[in-house]
């Protein structure tokens, strides 16, 4: 909670050179398969469809278990949006509630997670969550308060879910509360 805090959205958007009416999406993580950025990457087009100013916020770089920024990039330019995938690399802690307040959805169609932190850095600046049910992500989106989840290798769901949460007006101040609860 004292890392992670709301800041406001225009100027959070006017410091990224992000159009003040766009509907961004962000996730945050190690750019490893696992993750699931291609999967997100890959309903794009459909959900661009809808939404005709999305812009998608990739926040991470290498970890661990590798490395496959090479092969989302490949990815985005073969589907033809980048200019609506932006790539921020691995960012501290500090730097993150500006690029978190600056969406309006935090996204994560990840493979597999224990209890996901972040999920709960993202409530912490308000955002709601849409998300993969795999691991405990059911325990921290634990109602549809909080955001969705969605089963696993559902792009269809996924897209769906995406869009529902982008159309929907959230209780963010109800979204913090949560984390504020579990700090």
């Amino acid at each position: 909670i004292s890392r992670f805090s709301p800041v406001d959205r225009l100027a959070a958007r006017a410091a990224l050179g992000l159009p003040a009416d766009a509907a961004i999406l962000v996730s945050v993580g190690g750019l490893v398969p696992r993750k699931g950025f291609h999967r997100v990457i890959e309903v794009l087009p459909d959900l661009a469809r809808r939404y005709p100013s999305l812009v998608y916020l990739i926040v991470g770089g290498p970890s661990a278990e590798g490395d496959n920024r090479a092969e989302l990039e490949s990815l985005v330019a073969r589907l033809g949006l980048g200019e609506r995938v932006r790539f921020l690399g691995t960012k501290a802690p500090q730097e993150l509630s500006p690029i978190l307040s600056a969406a309006d959805l935090f996204v994560l169609a990840t493979s597999n997670e224990g209890w996901a932190n972040v999920f709960l850095e993202a409530m912490a600046c308000g955002l709601p969550v849409v998300t993969t049910d795999v691991g405990g992500n059911r325990e921290v989106v634990r109602d549809e308060q909080l955001g969705t989840v969605v089963p696993f290798g559902d792009a269809a769901a996924l897209a769906g879910a995406i869009a529902t949460a982008l159309g929907r007006t959230w209780d963010r101040g109800a979204i913090r509360a949560y984390a504020e609860q579990n700090s």
